[in-house]
């Protein structure tokens, strides 16, 4: 059975579930103001939806993924920049999930190559550490994200995050 969206059923539960587990830590542990900042979740579940792609598949399917979801979807705006940070009210219909479950994503991919896929890992998970049970925002994840490579990010979070 095909969904409308032209993959199977099997594979959209199996994406679902991936991207709703992977909300246990980005919204459940690691907490956020879904109002105002939904990339912070969306994104990274998404994200994290790649990497257990990645992890089951191998990097032929996750590449695949990100071609047919994060892709596809993006350019049903023709790749609009579109800041990502924006809060839910100030994005129309149209333009919600091609950013939020999209360009997000990108954005994070984008982070984890300027940071380094090692020194990203470790950014991670000490992320989740240290705001377990704690709402974070922009800016906080901005300031730990440079603190961990030592680099100065304010340019990337600039195209892709904050409004110009």
């Amino acid at each position: 059975e095909t969904l409308t969206s032209g993959i199977g059923a099997r594979t959209f539960l199996e994406l679902a579930t991936a991207h709703e587990v992977a909300h246990q830590w980005f919204f459940n542990m690691v907490m956020n103001d879904q109002i105002d900042e939904p990339w912070l979740d969306e994104g990274f579940a998404q994200y994290l939806t790649y990497i257990y792609y990645l992890d089951r598949y191998g990097s032929s399917a996750a590449e695949s993924y990100i071609e047919g979801d994060w892709e596809r979807r993006w350019e049903r705006l023709d790749r609009a920049e579109i800041p990502i940070g924006k809060a839910a009210s100030e994005y129309t219909g149209e333009q919600y999930g091609p950013i939020i479950y999209a360009r997000a994503p990108i954005f994070i991919s984008h982070l984890e190559e300027r940071m380094g896929a090692d020194t990203f890992s470790e950014f991670l998970e000490d992320y989740v550490n240290r705001y377990r049970w704690k709402t974070v925002d922009t800016q906080d994840f901005q300031a730990m994200a440079e603190d961990a490579c030592g680099c100065d990010l304010s340019h990337l979070f600039d195209e892709w995050v904050n409004e110009n």
